[in-house]
């Protein structure tokens, strides 16, 4: 994993120790099997188990955030449709004195969980449809007087604003369709995009001529009915559902929105919108649909990097861990991406990556141990045919 040398290599002031620990514990990560908890990275790499939740524990190790996004510069392209995603995911954990356990609301269960849980800001390529995590921050649960959960999504964004701030769109889920949010993601320069549900309260503008009575002029035409709808159609996708448009006023959110109400086969209805009422009917149904690409990112740390296996209870800890588990997990995407080409549009397989590095760690064990000899044209072909054994694709 050559990759993991050179961003660490860009990375100002970072101390000769703190980059070996980083390239080894990256590496073990990689080529553990089974959970990724201090111990078992310990028998993978020659850090004993205890030194590396001492280096965990220290906040001046290394910006974790910084090293994501050098990683993603090697691969980023500002010309590419690329958009900003912010989404939560639960985190299992036991243990009552483990920071910030909490009740969380269990996507995979569809219930309320204890548990912890992490925000997770990451960039979607849209034109590459996949996605490189930016920050990962857990969820308090312990709120303070008159806050919500969402005043701390909010310092997410605010903490992180100054990286790729070119990219003016946030991609959110239902969930941050509140004022509160929008209002304090369009002060730090971000148009949301998001979904509504079907009985949201839209009203139509009005777009007559003034009346010349006395009084406020006349803002609104009347209450959306989506089953009656006077939205102008946009097109009929390649799966068959039909997309119309219209910009409107939501009671809810106290602002102008574009929304794209998509109708599939089955006649069910979805509205999404922006509030960058300039940007296309396509565009806003593009960049929502893209937003999915962050689940990805869920769970293939989740699959194959460890962000549920740590054991420790200490939140510098488990901070640093969430943010190595995302870290390793873009660095494979970067490394795969760079190695394939830019024309190369084949998935990305974390299972084959994982596999391939575990291969590769074994086989240089062999070689050094009974100090075989590549250098014949056979050995070399059968070194590539060993790396790949297991893998999806070669």
């Amino acid at each position: 994993m050559t990759i993991i040398s050179k961003i660490t290599n860009k990375v100002s002031k970072l101390k000769v120790t703190s980059k070996k620990f980083i390239e080894k514990i990256s590496k073990g990560i990689l080529c553990t099997i089974g959970k990724i908890n201090f111990r078992n990275i310990s028998r993978y790499v020659d850090i004993n188990e205890k030194t590396i939740s001492r280096n965990y524990k220290d906040e001046n190790l290394v910006n974790i955030t910084e090293l994501n996004v050098i990683a993603i510069e090697e691969v980023y392209k500002p010309e590419n449709k690329n958009i900003l995603v912010l989404d939560a995911s639960f985190i299992k954990k036991s243990g009552k004195k483990t920071y910030g356990k909490g009740k969380f609301w269990d996507g995979k269960n569809s219930k309320v969980s204890k548990g912890l849980e992490i925000s997770l800001l990451a960039l979607v390529d849209t034109t590459y449809k996949t996605a490189y995590a930016i920050n990962a921050t857990q969820t308090t649960s312990e709120l303070k007087e008159g806050e919500t959960r969402i005043d701390y999504y909010l310092k997410q964004l605010k903490d992180n604003k100054d990286y790729f701030k070119e990219i003016t769109h946030l991609g959110v889920d239902g969930f941050y369709s509140k004022k509160k949010f929008l209002d304090g993601a369009i002060e730090l320069h971000k148009n949301i995009i998001s979904k509504l549900r079907c009985d949201a309260d839209l009203k139509y503008l009005y777009q007559g001529d003034k009346t010349g009575k006395k009084g406020a002029p006349r803002k609104y035409d009347g209450k959306v009915d989506l089953k009656n709808h006077k939205f102008d159609y946009v097109i009929t996708s390649i799966k068959g559902e039909k997309l119309y448009t219209a910009i409107v006023y939501s009671s809810s959110l106290k602002r102008k929105i574009k929304i794209v109400l998509v109708v599939n086969k089955e006649s069910k209805q979805h509205i999404f919108y922006s509030t960058d009422l300039k940007l296309s009917a396509l565009d806003i149904f593009d960049y929502y649909s893209s937003r999915f690409q962050i689940e990805y990112l869920f769970r293939d740390s989740k699959g194959f990097t460890g962000l549920e296996d740590c054991q420790s209870t200490n939140e510098n800890i488990l901070n640093t861990h969430f943010n190595m588990s995302f870290f390793v997990l873009n660095s494979a995407k970067v490394e795969d991406r760079i190695l394939k080409g830019e024309e190369n549009t084949e998935p990305f397989s974390m299972l084959s990556y994982k596999r391939r590095a575990s291969n590769l760690q074994m086989l240089n064990l062999f070689i050094h141990k009974f100090d075989v000899d590549l250098t014949s044209n056979k050995m070399a072909s059968a070194y590539h045919d060993l790396i790949q054994i297991g893998s999806i694709a070669c």
